[in-house]
């Protein structure tokens, strides 16, 4: 606006416009980057809302005309029958221009609607969504609760942390907070699980979301077409498995005693993601993890699938989908529009002298 009643109309160009408001570099594309076009049409209708409110009639009108962005002024008519606008201030002659510009200070309401509106519209549009809040988002929409399915391995009683609701198809009672995980792997999984449930039951009270915790082996079909649902383990999570099935990435090594690992099913002969049995999980240097995020067509809802080759990684992995800074770089191996499309995540994680530390992306797939 301010450029307009300057006279500097150079400066009001789609490319201008995006280097100076937005960031953008240079010589970016404004063929693929709409963000200047995205952000006037909001203007518009913003502006078209405000002025078609009650009273507003007798304000100076600022419009934006589509395809330009020069901001075009209109005074009030004195014949309140007439709504014919008084010519532009570029468009006007040079003696009927220095009269208009004598009274530029009554723009001044009219002013502060408008750059209020751009300033709303920018924040609003523009303002990144956290990587984190993107990939939970199918799991917090909806009104109903979220199933939390956890593996179905080992004597341990389903954990029901504080805020979730109680489930009708399997007891559940509270995990200690004392409780430390087992260490050893075959039963770790079930435990460790639970200890991630516990991790996910505060990320999803912050967001306000209602979850119900159930054991795998008491889920049905009509469970999993109620709403969307978030799968804990690999091996005893037999739903995780099942849909899981026809994937690229998959686990493996159910019947074998001595190994387990992620199988690439375009690649089968890989076993670069696998783990021996047979040695102690203190001398074991690297684990792996398998994360899906996909809406099932068979139900029509949006699951999440977080499993390890142990426990160790499925909590590893759960407490790295629950960190802002480590969602964060996850973005960087992904392509864009990631946040609305089905993924596949296999994760390798370090582990020094028995515990689980960082963890990096070693294969994704985004469809």
């Amino acid at each position: 606006m301010e450029r307009t009643l300057e006279g500097k109309l150079q400066d009001l160009k789609e490319r201008s416009i995006g280097i100076e408001v937005f960031g953008r570099i240079p010589d970016y594309d404004t063929s693929i980057d709409p963000t200047v076009r995205v952000a006037a049409n909001e203007v518009r209708k913003r502006l078209a809302v405000y002025y078609a409110k009650p009273g507003q009639a007798r304000e100076i009108r600022i419009d934006i005309p589509v395809r330009s962005y020069v901001a075009e002024f209109a005074f009030p008519s004195e014949d309140t029958a007439s709504h014919e606008p008084p010519a532009s201030p570029v468009e006007a002659s040079a003696p009927a221009r220095r009269a208009w510009f004598r009274r530029r200070w009554l723009l001044a309401p009219a002013a502060a609607v408008v750059l209020g509106v751009a300033a709303w519209t920018a924040l609003r549009l523009f303002t990144p969504v956290p990587p984190i809040d993107q990939f939970w988002a199918p799991m917090l929409k909806g009104a109903g609760p979220l199933l939390v399915c956890i593996s179905s391995a080992g004597p341990e009683s389903v954990a029901t942390p504080a805020g979730a609701t109680a489930s009708t198809a399997a007891s559940a009672q509270p995990l200690p907070s004392t409780q430390a995980p087992s260490q050893d792997v075959n039963v770790a999984v079930g435990m460790m699980d639970l200890n991630a449930i516990n991790k996910v039951a505060v990320f999803l009270r912050h967001n306000n979301k209602d979850f119900v915790v159930r054991a795998a082996q008491g889920i049905t079909l009509a469970d999993l077409h109620s709403g969307p649902a978030v799968l804990y383990g690999s091996y005893h999570n037999e739903w995780s498995s099942l849909l899981q099935g026809g994937l690229r990435f998959q686990f493996r090594g159910e019947a074998d005693p001595h190994s387990r690992w992620i199988e690439d099913t375009g690649n089968p002969a890989n076993r670069n993601w696998s783990m021996e049995l047979s040695v102690p999980y203190e001398q074991v240097s690297s684990d792996y993890a398998l994360v899906t995020r996909a809406l099932d067509p068979n139900t029509g809802q949006w699951w999440i699938g977080i499993g390890g080759l142990t426990g160790h990684a499925t909590l590893a992995i759960n407490q790295f989908l629950l960190d802002p800074e480590s969602m964060s770089g996850l973005v960087a191996h992904l392509p864009r529009g990631w946040d609305k499309k089905n993924l596949q995540i296999v994760l390798a994680i370090n582990v020094i002298h028995g515990s689980a530390g960082a963890a990096h992306v070693v294969a994704s797939q985004v469809w």
